[in-house]
């Protein structure tokens, strides 16, 4: 570490525990990307802990970046939830996306609740994310978490792999067609019309950092 840099980290670190956010996130982002010296991921998180703040979105989501991808510091989506939550329902569509995944996987030190999973894919469905939608189609196909409905189910299954590419795609394309061979003939004409007639709630947003 340079003294330049030994300086400023001094300085923010005082800041920091005299209650400044600004330089609270700063200790933190520092710590995080190795400018203070060697990585120190459980230290970043620390200060990034007391940064965070319904006003400031980037310091809300680095400890849930953290503790999402056990990045430095062991993988806890229970952790990682807390600060997502905070994203997802002042509509951030990507923090609404990863809780979903954090519910319905019921890893990591989360527990399992398809209910919330099948909301919050819900919500960044609506605005257009891809992997969302994805989910979202199966969890419909298969009735948990959201009311069982095959052809809604297909809907959002096609939705999501025309936005795909490459594994992401196939992936998706394997989903729809799988629910397609359940669907009467009728019944996958009109989901084929209910995709091409939809239209998202409103543009799609993305701002955690993850998937």
């Amino acid at each position: 570490m340079t003294a330049s840099a030994a300086e400023a980290i001094k300085w923010f670190v005082k800041a920091g525990e005299s209650g400044d956010q600004q330089s609270q996130f700063m200790v933190g982002f520092l710590n995080d990307s190795s400018k203070s010296g060697t990585r120190n991921a459980a230290e970043a998180a620390k200060w990034y802990r007391k940064a965070a703040d319904p006003g400031n979105p980037d310091a809300v989501a680095a400890p849930g970046r953290l503790y999402f991808s056990g990045d430095g510091v062991p993988a806890d989506y229970a952790q990682a939830a807390v600060w997502y939550k905070q994203l997802a329902d002042a509509g951030d569509t990507q923090a609404q996306h990863l809780l979903g995944y954090i519910y319905e996987s019921g890893k990591n030190g989360a527990s399992a609740d398809l209910a919330d999973a099948g909301r919050y894919y819900k919500l960044a469905a609506d605005k257009g994310y891809p992997l969302a939608r994805f989910h979202v189609g199966w969890l419909l196909f298969e009735g948990k978490g959201l009311p069982a409905d095959a052809m809604l189910g297909y809907m959002w299954s096609n939705l999501a792999l025309v936005q795909m590419s490459g594994e992401e795609r196939t992936a998706a394309e394997k989903q729809r067609d799988y629910i397609a061979a359940k669907l009467a003939p009728k019944q996958l004409s009109k989901a084929q019309q209910m995709a091409r007639e939809f239209k998202p709630a409103q543009p799609s947003t993305a701002s955690s950092g993850q998937r």
